[in-house]
């Protein structure tokens, strides 16, 4: 259960690697301050789905929240597509679920335009 758990801590982190080598800034955690651009990875709902069955493999998703500039302007939009398009070529062997319409997220009294990425993988208990 130990070496499972760390594998999950993992997880999050190997997929900001993927970011990190496209020239992506990333946060494994959501930060006390957002200075975009960046990619701030979550835990999905539901994190972890039984893949057939628990004893050999799970499926894991996460969040990946692409934050853009403070305003909803054409070159905001621009931005995020922009930043769309990058992690969606750049997650590795993880699988697309979906992408969210563009919306405006408030963070510490301010306003990101924003969109999220699921993705997920099936990970090996055991490996």
């Amino acid at each position: 259960c130990g070496e499972f758990l760390m594998r999950l801590s993992e997880v999050a982190t190997s997929v900001g690697d993927y970011l990190r080598e496209a020239d992506l800034k990333v946060s494994d955690f959501v930060p006390a301050k957002i200075v975009p651009p960046i990619v701030i990875i979550g835990t999905g709902d539901p994190y972890i789905e039984e893949a057939g069955t628990f004893a050999d493999e799970v499926i894991v998703y996460l969040e990946l929240f692409c934050v853009v500039g403070t305003s909803t302007n054409s070159a905001a939009t621009a931005a995020l597509n922009d930043m769309i398009q990058t992690v969606l070529f750049n997650v590795g062997d993880w699988d697309i679920v979906r992408v969210s319409a563009p919306y405006v997220a408030t963070a510490n009294d301010a306003y990101y335009l924003t969109s999220k990425i699921e993705i997920k993988n099936n990970i090996g208990i055991g490996d």
